[in-house]
């Protein structure tokens, strides 16, 4: 997976969409729906992102909401995370691939077990849903434990 960079405070989900996808940042703001938005991406619009960008995707929430430090890695299909603070009402969202955590807001990717953001707590967890029937049927749909 290349690193994209986010361009700004709210472009977290762009640029996470770029690297899930394989496409320059460039082509993820003009894919998305509403590049003019200054409040960043909700769930249902970085999913609907990811497919117009050929990826499908589909989210499970977290359970509980634990903090990232008392979760082992994500499983093998995890392919993003939206992380928030405790008692943040944003969230930030980061790609993962293979054990490495890819956060645009990083210079780098980095392994999961020294992620920075591993204070903060796991809203939504996003899965390649390019092989899920019911993620297909529903166009990238979410999917619920």
């Amino acid at each position: 997976m290349r690193h994209v960079w986010q361009r700004n405070n709210v472009d977290c989900g762009i640029a996470t969409a770029a690297m899930l996808c394989g496409v320059r940042w460039s082509d993820a703001v003009k894919a998305d729906g509403n590049p003019e938005s200054c409040l960043g991406l909700t769930t249902k619009e970085f999913i609907a992102l990811c497919l117009r960008l050929g990826r499908p995707i589909a989210m499970i929430r977290a359970s509980n909401r634990a903090y990232l430090k008392n979760l082992p890695p994500p499983p093998e299909r995890c392919c993003a995370i939206l992380v928030r603070r405790n008692r943040a009402d944003e969230g930030h969202y980061v790609a993962f691939d293979s054990g490495m955590v890819y956060d645009p807001a990083c210079k780098r990717p980095v392994s999961w077990s020294v992620y920075r953001r591993r204070p903060w707590k796991a809203c939504r967890w996003f899965i390649d849903a390019t092989h899920c029937p019911v993620a297909e049927a529903r166009g990238g749909s979410t999917l619920r434990r």
